[in-house]
């Protein structure tokens, strides 16, 4: 973790983001880009916890600190990293935990 900290590559070609209450996946980045999608947040305490007038947002991580959205500048990007997002939440809709399924040879052994 330390050689990542200190600005090193991830060994990950995405890394995706969760809410801090819900737990839904709120957005994915690659190496040179963040897509952060707007889902609910609801808090214990009954609070939502997005901005007013919060919405999608494209980020380039090598230009930015994540304050300007670049979506319209880099759509094939935007929508590059939508369909990830969208493919993880699905997949983790069918297997929440991550677990490999077992091979249909092995399993029926």
């Amino acid at each position: 973790m330390k050689p990542l900290l200190a600005g090193g590559e991830t060994l990950h070609d995405y890394l995706y983001y969760t809410t801090t209450w819900s737990g839904r996946f709120a957005g994915v980045r690659d190496r040179h880009y963040k897509y952060r999608d707007i889902v609910p947040n609801d808090s214990p305490v009954g609070a939502s916890g997005e901005p007013y007038n919060a919405k999608p947002s494209l980020y380039s991580l090598d230009l930015d600190n994540e304050a300007h959205d670049v979506s319209a500048k880099h759509p094939e990007e935007a929508e590059h990293l939508i369909e990830l997002l969208d493919a993880f939440r699905k997949e983790n809709a069918i297997n929440p935990r991550g677990w490999i399924a077992p091979q249909a040879s092995v399993a029926s052994q």
